[in-house]
């Protein structure tokens, strides 16, 4: 009966570190993913928000621009009319700075939802390992009393 007992703890450790807590790492990873994502809109946001204000270097924008595979060179934007965003899926439209604003916003408010999921995710997943850690001196107690 202690076999048991001790095997049935084991067996919960086990889930505990190797799949609860290799699930909350992935949720937490891709949290900060997004979160990196908002974060770039928002510059993008506030960017075209300067330019729209006329706060734009006289001797151009400086910027970096991605050629594929994430190598980057720095550019200068010497006539911002339009910019090309992001939409998904490796996509980009190119939209006039007044036009972008309310896209990049609906983006924004899309990709926090998603980073809220994210985080009652990793609430769930706390909350399942605490009740597992909780309930194991109560497997291994006798009679099942603490």
């Amino acid at each position: 009966m202690e076999f048991d007992r001790s095997k049935k703890v084991e067996e919960v450790e086990c889930f505990i570190n190797d799949v609860l807590k290799e699930d909350l790492k992935k949720v937490y990873e891709n949290r900060e993913k997004i979160h990196e994502k908002i974060r770039d809109y928002v510059l993008l946001k506030h960017t075209i928000q300067n330019v729209i204000e006329g706060k734009f270097p006289p001797d151009g924008l400086k910027t970096k621009i991605d050629l594929g595979c994430n190598f980057y060179v720095q550019g200068k934007v010497t006539e911002p009319s339009t910019v090309f965003v992001h939409v998904g899926y490796g996509f980009f439209l190119e939209f006039p700075l007044q036009e972008a604003l309310p896209f990049i916003e609906k983006r924004i408010n899309y990709l926090s939802n998603l980073a809220n999921k994210d985080s009652k995710n990793c609430a769930t997943i706390k909350a399942y390992i605490r009740v597992l850690q909780e309930s194991l001196p109560h497997v291994l107690s006798k009679d099942g009393k603490s």
